[in-house]
């Protein structure tokens, strides 16, 4: 697998640009057919739904539900392959670094489009407007923004129990989050959406390890079999 530079130790993999891509169209893919969201169910209107049964939507359909499947899982375990790109070496400089990348978008893109959309569009009236801001500031409300306070607490976590287990090996880790994710549904607090990125605490461990395991595949297989053992290790 090559990278953009002389050597493995720069910044940027050409893969994971390309599997970013396809990551964010199989978002959009998986989000296009389903109508359950956020605890409510849509019903198809009588007009169209004729389109929505036929022969055509139903693979459309088959193709949605699949991506929908695991286009989340990948999106975490790219995350870890690029963190160990460039690891941080400190946990205050994390915690800074992803404060200002990923729980400061949140915030912007919640405050100043998510909910003044959600707004206008009915979504929400006079009366749960403040409601559903509130609970959007502690981390209740997140809506298709999620995905950021969730990120960052993999980042957080992963960092403490990769010192605690050594750095030397990884495989204590992938281990520890594993066992992360399997119980998170019992953990007694959810602090902004924390119990949600521990659901995805392995995918993102195991991101980091393929990353450090990239300088065995061979030089010529950089697209023909890269992709093709990443979405091995996804399955």
């Amino acid at each position: 697998m090559k990278t953009k530079g002389d050597n493995l130790n720069k910044k940027r993999v050409d893969e994971y640009d390309l599997l970013r891509v396809i990551a964010t169209v199989l978002v959009v893919i998986g989000h296009s057919c389903y109508l359950i969201m956020g605890g409510v169910r849509y019903e198809v209107q009588t007009d169209v739904s004729w389109v929505y049964d036929s022969n055509l939507f139903r693979i459309v359909r088959f193709i949605s539900g699949w991506a929908y499947g695991f286009h989340m899982p990948l999106f975490f375990l790219l995350s870890g392959a690029v963190y160990h790109l460039k690891e941080e070496i400190r946990l205050k400089s994390l915690v800074c670094n992803k404060l200002k990348r990923l729980i400061l978008p949140y915030y912007l893109c919640g405050l100043f489009f998510m909910l003044p959309v959600k707004r206008m569009t009915g979504y929400y009236n006079k009366e749960n407007f403040i409601e559903a801001v509130t609970k959007f500031l502690i981390g209740k409300g997140d809506g298709h923004l999620w995905f950021l306070p969730a990120l960052f607490w993999c980042f957080i976590i992963f960092w403490c129990i990769h010192r605690l287990a050594g750095k030397k090996n990884i495989y204590p880790v992938l281990m520890l989050a594993a066992l992360i994710q399997f119980f998170q549904g019992y953990l007694p607090f959810s602090l902004f959406l924390f119990k949600r990125g521990m659901g995805y605490l392995f995918w993102f461990a195991l991101g980091y390890w393929f990353d450090g395991m990239r300088h065995k595949l061979s030089e010529y297989s950089s697209y023909k079999y890269g992709i093709c053992k990443f979405f091995f290790c996804l399955k």
